[in-house]
C-alpha cells in the first residue's frame, strides 16, 4: 500500500487529517501489510513541529499511530531529501532502522542497464556495456534509463535504424546528472547519512580489475552446473 504525502494536502473537501486517517484506517484494514510512506518529508517537513496547527496534528497523529500500533503493518518510508525530514521521525524506536540509497555502483550500474535493455527491447551490446557501465557514473536508476530512451529516439530520428552503442554514448554526454547539477546538496545528505544511517549497498570501487569480475562470474556459473 502506497502514501503518496504530496497528495495528502491536494484535496480541498477532505482536510489531510482525515486523508491521513483514512490510509492509516486502509492499511488496518488489510493488514497484515507493507505501508510505504513515499516522500515523507513532503507531509512532515522539519518545520511541521513548529508550523501550523494543521501540520502539527498532522505529525503528532502519525507518531503516535506510529508508537501504539498493534496490527501487523510494516511501515517504510523514502524521502528524496533526509535533510528536510522533521527530527521527530528520525528518533529510533519510530522506525528501526534508516538507510542511505547511494547512486548505483558500477555492478548496480550494470545490473540497471541490463534491465533496461530488457524492458525496452533493446538488444544488450556484445561489447561495449563496460563502457556504458564506466560512463554512467553518477547517474541514478532513472538517468540511465532516460539515457536508454533518448539514444532510442535518436537512432529512430536517423532513419529509424537499430539503436547503436553510439546512440547511447551520445545520449549519456547530453545528459547533466542530479550528482552534478546538484552536486552541494547531495553533498549534505551524504554528510547526514554518513552519521545515522546504513549504506543500502556495499561498497564497490568505480574501478573493478576485469580479471576479477570473470573469475567471480566464472565461479558463479560453476556453481549453477555443479549445483554447489
Amino acid at each position: 500500500l502506497r502514501l503518496d504525502m504530496g497528495r495528502i494536502f491536494s484535496f480541498v473537501d477532505i482536510t489531510p487529517e482525515e486523508n491521513l486517517r483514512k490510509a492509516i484506517k486502509t492499511a488496518e484494514t488489510i493488514a497484515p501489510c507493507i505501508f510505504w510512506v513515499d516522500e515523507i518529508e513532503k507531509g512532515f517537513p522539519k518545520s511541521a513541529a513548529a508550523g501550523s496547527d494543521t501540520s502539527v496534528r498532522l505529525l503528532g497523529h502519525f507518531l503516535t499511530w506510529l508508537q501504539e500500533k498493534t496490527v501487523p503493518v510494516f511501515v517504510f518510508a523514502t524521502a528524496n531529501d533526509i535533510s528536510n525530514v522533521a527530527p521527530e521521525l528520525m528518533r529510533r524506536g519510530r522506525f528501526d532502522e534508516l538507510f542511505f540509497v547511494d547512486f548505483p555502483n558500477p555492478r548496480e550500474r550494470e545490473a540497471i542497464w541490463r534491465l533496461q535493455f530488457k524492458k525496452h527491447k533493446q538488444s544488450v551490446p556484445d561489447e561495449g556495456l563496460d563502457e556504458l557501465v564506466r560512463l554512467t557514473k553518477g547517474f541514478s536508476g532513472a538517468e540511465i534509463e532516460q539515457a536508454l530512451v533518448d539514444a532510442m529516439f535518436l537512432a529512430f530520428s536517423d532513419n529509424r535504424r537499430s539503436c547503436q552503442l553510439s546512440d547511447l554514448t551520445d545520449a549519456i554526454r547530453r545528459i547533466k546528472p542530479l550528482s552534478e547539477s546538484r552536486r552541494d546538496e547531495l553533498a549534505k545528505m551524504a554528510e547526514i547519512a554518513e552519521k545515522s544511517a546504513t549504506q543500502a549497498s556495499s561498497y564497490v570501487p568505480e574501478e573493478i580489475p576485469r580479471a576479477e569480475v570473470g573469475l567471480a562470474r566464472e565461479i558463479k556459473h560453476v556453481k549453477r552446473e555443479t549445483g554447489h
